[in-house]
């Protein structure tokens, strides 16, 4: 029964968090002014131990090492390559048409004809 009454805990603080990133910046001056996300995250770590809620942390689930991360070099294959590089490919595909598509709605509005046929 603990576990399930801290998965409701955790569903009451992840609510009024989100509740927090949404209505925060309809406040005004204030809204506009910080971050939602970071008043979220204010909200959300008052909230935890103001109300005595046994909801589980970053701490609680994984270690945290003090040092710096061992440095090693990273093992590269061609095999590996070959399996990444459709990822790679998409994404720069998808930036790049948003980036045209971008350029050509700002020409538009902003570019005289003749000037608009000689960029395109």
């Amino acid at each position: 029964m603990g576990k399930l009454a801290s998965g409701r805990q955790a569903l009451v603080v992840g609510a009024v968090c989100l509740a927090v990133l949404f209505l925060w910046p309809r406040l005004g001056t204030m809204g506009a002014k910080v971050p939602s996300s970071l008043v979220a995250v204010i909200v959300g770590m008052i909230m935890v131990p103001l109300f005595g809620m046994n909801v589980s942390t970053i701490g609680d689930l994984y270690t945290i090492n003090a040092g710096l991360p061992e440095l090693h070099v990273p093992q590269l294959s061609i095999d590996l390559l070959r399996d990444q590089l459709p990822n790679g490919e998409g994404g720069v595909r998808r930036e790049g048409g948003l980036e045209r598509a971008d350029c050509k709605r700002r020409s538009s509005t902003t570019m005289p004809d003749r000037q608009r046929r000689e960029f395109f």
